[in-house]
């Protein structure tokens, strides 16, 4: 008797053991996040976590994926055009000129390269006609046209920034003693405008803002863009804010900071020869004409 009921017993058990496991909804792994990706082949942002999520839930989570022209990139692209452009009218001299700038951005950019090792043997490169003028027209890898329209047409001019990447704009202001300011380049949550040196040992500057959705979010890309700038780098304050300058160890330094939630980066890309990290003292400079801690 006793033997039947601890048989009926662990019956129970077993029988209320595979109902939960029945009645349980298996839980699997998914991707989410947002992976952005230059046109020219480099992630410009990649925020992807691998989540565990029940199986139900699965198909609400994606990564979503898109292609833009970094902002250096668009510096290539029209410099890239306005060398053919020189090439055109024999101009080998501007010609060179602009296509040493496209090749320290990018030394694979279209044929720059090949360009100038005929121009150093004496020789006028043939212009490169498969691209055609404009911040996002010109695509020296691809050979395509983002913007659809002809040669001929005259370019429009660039949209200006609406929605909430219009609160950004303040970080990127229209004009700054010193330098030139040059392309706009404007997304949902990031602008980043172009601006010219008009001296110094300082080819261009691109400063940038972007939107993130908390602190954590801003503070871990600050994280990111620091250890892309490892060499020269130090914890500065400018204007009461703390900010973090470093060069990449070749030809670029940047200056970057946050402001709540939203990442701001100076980028310098020096001339020629110059060291990079002699662009620090420019880019605190810079800093300190942007908007005061709140």
């Amino acid at each position: 008797m006793i033997r039947r009921i601890t048989q009926g017993l662990i019956a129970i058990v077993l029988v209320g053991a595979v109902a939960g496991v029945s009645g349980c909804q298996p839980k699997v792994e998914v991707r989410s996040g947002e992976v952005v990706e230059c046109r020219y082949g480099h992630t410009v942002r990649n925020k992807v976590n691998t989540l565990r999520v029940p199986s139900r839930d699965a198909s609400k989570y994606q990564v979503k994926r898109s292609v833009i022209v970094c902002p250096r990139h668009e510096r290539a692209e029209r410099l890239y055009a306005e060398a053919q452009k020189a090439l055109a009218k024999d101009d080998a001299k501007t010609a060179k000129a602009k296509l040493e700038a496209v090749a320290a951005l990018d030394p694979a950019f279209g044929k720059a390269k090949s360009q100038l090792e005929q121009i150093a043997q004496g020789k006028t490169p043939v212009p490169d006609l498969s691209t055609s003028a404009g911040s996002s027209g010109v695509s020296g890898s691809s050979g395509s046209s983002s913007s659809g329209t002809n040669s001929k047409s005259k370019p429009k001019p660039a949209p200006k920034p609406v929605g909430p990447v219009l609160s950004l704009t303040r970080w990127v202001p229209e004009s700054l003693s010193g330098f030139a300011t040059g392309v706009t380049s404007a997304d949902a949550l990031i602008i980043s405008r172009e601006y010219l040196p008009k001296s110094g040992s300082m080819e261009a500057l691109i400063i940038s803002a972007e939107q993130f959705a908390s602190k954590e979010s801003a503070n871990s890309a600050l994280a990111e863009q620091k250890a892309r700038y490892p060499k020269n780098a130090k914890t500065v304050t400018v204007g009461g804010r703390k900010s973090y300058v470093g060069t990449d160890g070749g030809e670029f330094a940047q200056l970057v900071f946050t402001e709540g939630q939203i990442l701001v980066v100076l980028e310098g890309h020096a001339k020629g020869d110059a060291a990079p990290e002699g662009l620090i003292d420019d880019l605190t400079g810079v800093a300190g004409k942007l908007p005061a801690p709140k």
